[in-house]
């Protein structure tokens, strides 16, 4: 993660297998197979390169979760912009909606 070439690279190969599987499993039509044969060295380096891909992505499931955990707790920007107090949580959602919407003072809640 981190290597945006690399990332666009091997997110747009893993898109492409992911057509490929498409096609096999609704017309039973494996382009890879069409076009560089079945199994020959060509397909199969293929079909490797698009695993590899595959098993690399796995890593953006580990950069989510960085960033959910660095995102966690923050108010969202437009109402950071305005000033509104907002929690992730639905109380905290309630809480806006009495103080600002019904004038209701936040201590009675």
């Amino acid at each position: 993660m981190g290597n945006k070439f690399l990332d666009g690279t091997a997110l747009t190969i893993a898109i492409i297998g992911a057509i490929n599987w498409a096609l096999i499993g609704l017309f039973r039509f494996d382009l890879v197979a069409y076009i560089f044969g079945d199994m020959s060295w060509l397909s199969r380096i293929i079909y490797a390169v698009v695993g590899v891909c595959g098993l690399y992505l796995i890593s953006f499931y580990m950069h989510l979760g960085r960033r959910r955990k660095l995102e966690k707790g923050k108010p969202s920007s437009d109402f950071r912009k305005k000033g509104f107090p907002l929690s992730h949580d639905i109380s905290g959602h309630l809480k806006f909606f009495h103080i600002y919407l019904l004038s209701v003072p936040p201590d009675t809640l």
